[in-house]
């Protein structure tokens, strides 16, 4: 019998663990094989995947946003800081994210949350926030398409599906502070927030540069923004993540393609694991 040991993932261990990197090892970010823990075998894969991305019943809009909480507003409250300046500061500079600003009308909303603040009536006021919260709807639904970077879903399941607007308002409201939230963009992994800063603020060297943190900003897309268990494997920085309650828990080395036989861009449900040594 031929034994597998040296076969599968070579003659040396590969399991010393690291705290993980900081914004830098974002910037590194490259080609990138996402796995999640297989779902128990009591639940059917569709199902699991739903739960974990926290999608709720289709249909669900603003509207009902607003009659559930009988027309409260979210954004033009003193307990909202400057979310609402962020949030149209964010939607005027989408072309970051390769999106178009005059889908949001960032312009219109400033006028209309200028005048809301103003006049200080709460028709103004109700129709201002509610303006604010169909192009955050909106914005968080772009964003959280998959933007087609060649990744192969291996389960489909796992593919990002965005949220209605009423579960990205919900999300939105229950942050501790709403300000904090879109800030951070915290409908997004953290990858993504990271990136997006690191092209506004033109950290980056030369064109070539620029042009591979604007690639990995359209990667950190499919990345799961919520508390769910997964792994991460970062090619560029040859190490793999380990992910949980939304914070990378742990990490090790990884042995990652060469250029000319480059590591593959998956997304599949960990269902085998070769330990070595044994």
């Amino acid at each position: 019998m031929n034994s597998l040991r040296y076969g599968c993932t070579g003659r040396w261990p590969v399991h010393s663990f690291q705290k993980k990197g900081g914004p830098a090892a974002a910037l590194m970010f490259g080609a990138a094989a996402l796995l999640a823990p297989e779902p128990a075998a009591a639940q059917s894969a569709p199902a699991v995947a739903a739960a974990a991305v926290g999608r709720p019943q289709a249909g669900q809009s603003v509207a009902d946003f607003y009659r559930a909480r009988k027309g409260a507003p979210l954004w033009l409250t003193p307990q909202a800081g400057d979310a609402a300046q962020q949030l149209i500061s964010l939607l005027g500079s989408a072309s970051v994210d390769g999106l178009s600003p005059d889908k949001y009308h960032p312009t219109a909303l400033q006028q209309m949350v200028q005048a809301a603040r103003e006049q200080n009536k709460r028709k103004e006021v109700e129709r201002a926030d509610e303006a604010l919260s169909e192009a955050f709807a909106a914005y968080v639904d772009d964003l959280r398409q998959d933007p087609g970077v060649g990744i192969t879903w291996v389960d489909p399941q796992l593919k990002p599906i965005p949220p209605s607007a009423l579960a990205a308002l919900l999300q939105a409201s229950a942050a501790p502070s709403l300000s904090a939230y879109v800030r951070d963009m915290s409908w997004m992994h953290p990858f993504y927030g990271e990136l997006r800063r690191a092209l506004s603020d033109h950290q980056y060297s030369d064109d070539d540069k620029r042009d591979v943190i604007e690639l990995n900003l359209k990667r950190a897309r499919i990345l799961p923004p919520g508390k769910e268990r997964y792994v991460l494997v970062n090619a560029a920085q040859q190490r793999l993540f380990m992910y949980e309650g939304g914070k990378a828990v742990d990490s090790m080395v990884v042995v990652v393609g060469k250029t000319k036989w480059p590591t593959p861009m998956l997304g599949a449900y960990i269902r085998f694991a070769a330990l070595n040594p044994y």
